[in-house]
């Protein structure tokens, strides 16, 4: 009975945490709608180019994380789990050491930066100044945050995602509020690098706070230190390393090879695509992206058949959600594009790149939890050697698809050629390792295929009838109702029991 109450409070506190952490994305994608109209028109379009290009220089800092990140959640997670704090104590002042030597390490980077190299990205000598304030800034905001990177296996092992999402709505509320009284009184571009400072700290600052609530035994020493943890963090990290660095190739190399062999205009064509998936996966990833701790808990305790069915149920989660945008995208996303974009860009040919490119980058969140597995295990080179083989595919392919078909070839090269070839090799490799079974999986999904794509057919002559916001709202609620009450049919007898009686339990509370 206790077993059975402590596997409810784990599921219900992952809800909660899944369920605020959707919230929390809903809000920040909100934000962004409004306040990039706004940004643009106060600002001037110079000035917010300006901001943009600073902020994607910016933002390739957190590669200074080196991977460690994934390393520490586990080893924390896992120790906390089997309640061995005094290990978990040694790997988070370990971590902090490192942290803390890496930013001060990046903010040196940032005035070097800021001195020598900000005169040569920037055009405009006028700029110069500017551009230099809020590089410093933004290069201290991100220094001053790394030594709490070596917390999260704290949030992971509580399950302490729905407050931690909560604080961060808040503040991104404030931080909204502050930024439209500060530019509409007429203060520039390095007032909203300021505001994201302030901001940064006192959610930093609640963020580290939280965790000392969460683990009271946690204690900041340098005894602690370890230098064989120091060693295991680093062989741990370096693969996840590679894994970012070859991500942020893909991520970036298909706008840069558009903008060489196409043209910047159909850049803009093919980033709109790209914003639409990347919100589609940033729900998903929001709602469940917490298999690690889940799966760390089951193998450290050995538990390797609970492995097995968590991992199928996460893959059930998975599929349904790619069956539910993919579906979506396909009925309801050229009028999408219309409605949202109107007449400034090509509606059908960012029509096509957007069916291209969900279906591949969904592909790749389907895999996610294989990716979760094999880190849990400490065999995620194999998921670095695999980004290693489908980047270099996926450039190579772009080198002869995007001169040939445009945008779609790079659709084609970074995006669904890279979710094939994950969607091939990584059940294959950890069933390799476990000797995990999907057969079960297989068929039920083959099932609920059937059963999503009559769906579509059902609503396709439909879909052309939309011609307002209010259409596409409504026909998308009946679409997802449908799809969501059919995803019973991917679940066991069992788990559909179990969602049912949690949905009683929330329902008479």
């Amino acid at each position: 009975m206790t077993m059975l109450n402590n596997q409810r409070k784990t599921s219900t506190a992952l809800l909660r945490g899944s369920a605020f952490r959707v919230i929390q994305t809903c809000i920040g994608i909100g934000i962004g709608f409004w306040m990039l109209p706004f940004l643009i028109a106060n600002l001037g379009s110079q000035d917010y180019a300006l901001w943009v290009l600073v902020g994607s220089i910016v933002s390739s800092y957190y590669l200074m994380d080196l991977g460690l990140n994934h390393a520490v959640t586990r080893y924390v997670s896992r120790y906390i789990h089997t309640q061995e704090y005094d290990r978990a104590n040694q790997i988070i002042n370990t971590a902090i050491v490192i942290y803390s030597i890496l930013g001060l390490i990046l903010f040196s980077l940032t005035l070097l930066g800021a001195i020598y190299w900000a005169p040569d990205l920037i055009d405009n000598p006028d700029d110069l100044r500017t551009a230099q304030a809020i590089i410093l800034i933004a290069g201290l905001s991100i220094s001053l945050e790394f030594p709490s990177k070596a917390f999260p296996g704290i949030i992971h092992a509580f399950m302490g995602f729905d407050t931690l999402a909560l604080v961060r709505i808040v503040a991104s509320i404030l931080n909204a509020i502050a930024i439209y009284i500060f530019i509409s009184d007429g203060y520039g571009i390095v007032s909203l690098a300021v505001i994201s400072l302030v901001s940064n700290i006192f959610t930093t600052c609640f963020y580290v706070y939280f965790c000392f609530r969460l683990l009271p035994s946690l204690k900041l020493t340098f005894s602690d230190v370890s230098k064989s943890d120091l060693k295991e963090i680093f062989h741990f990290s370096k693969w996840t390393f590679i894994t970012d660095m070859t991500n942020l190739i893909k991520q970036k190399m298909d706008l840069w090879m558009i903008a060489a062999f196409v043209s910047s205009g159909a850049v803009t064509t093919y980033y709109v695509a790209i914003r639409l998936t990347e919100y589609a996966t940033q729900f998903a990833n929001q709602a469940l992206g917490f298999t690690v701790p889940i799966f760390t808990k089951y193998y450290a305790q050995n538990k390797l058949d609970k492995l097995e069915d968590s991992l199928i149920f996460f893959l059930k989660l998975n599929y349904i959600v790619l069956a539910l945008f993919i579906s979506g995208f396909i009925l309801l996303g050229d009028s999408l594009l219309a409605l949202w974009i109107k007449e400034q860009i090509n509606h059908s040919l960012a029509y096509e790149c957007l069916i291209v490119l969900a279906v591949g980058r969904l592909l790749i969140f389907m895999t996610t939890p294989f990716i979760s597995v094999l880190m849990t295990i400490k065999k995620h080179k194999y998921a670095s050697y695999l980004s290693i083989v489908d980047t270099v595919t996926a450039i190579l392919l772009a080198f002869y698809l995007i001169p040939k078909y445009g945008v779609i070839g790079a659709a084609i090269s970074f995006s669904l050629v890279v979710g094939a070839l994950r969607i091939i090799y990584l059940p294959f490799i950890v069933m390799k390792l476990l000797g995990f079974n999907y057969l079960r999986l297989i068929a039920r999904a083959f099932i609920y295929s059937l059963y999503v794509v009559l769906i579509s057919l059902g609503f396709y002559e439909y879909a052309f009838e939309v011609k307002s916001w209010t259409d596409l709202l409504g026909l998308s609620m009946i679409i997802f109702v449908l799809i969501i009450a059919g995803s019973l049919l991917i679940f066991s007898s069992n788990e559909r029991a179990e969602i049912c009686n949690w949905i009683r339990e929330k329902i008479k509370k």
